[in-house]
């Protein structure tokens, strides 16, 4: 993900930023949509709830098992 720094000046031309900012073109074409950090988490955290159902989420983290971090990288670096 890119990163871009927002001067004083063009935050206060967005609102502070403190709500959804759609991003168009000069032909008013949507180019993409900035939402703010809060917003942001609590769209993943309620995604991630529609993909698993609790009984899942408590299956997993029952499970016993897997590989170390370590093998996993010794793994990687191979490749």
């Amino acid at each position: 993900m890119s990163q871009i720094v927002i001067d004083e000046e063009l935050r206060k031309r967005l609102n502070g930023l403190k709500t959804g900012t759609r991003f168009c073109d000069s032909t008013g074409h949507p180019l993409g949509y900035f939402v703010s950090e809060d917003d942001y988490m609590a769209l993943l955290y309620a995604r991630a709830k529609l993909r698993f159902t609790p009984e899942e989420i408590e299956s997993l983290r029952r499970q016993e098992g897997g590989r170390s971090l370590k093998d996993i990288l010794s793994d990687l670096e191979r490749r």
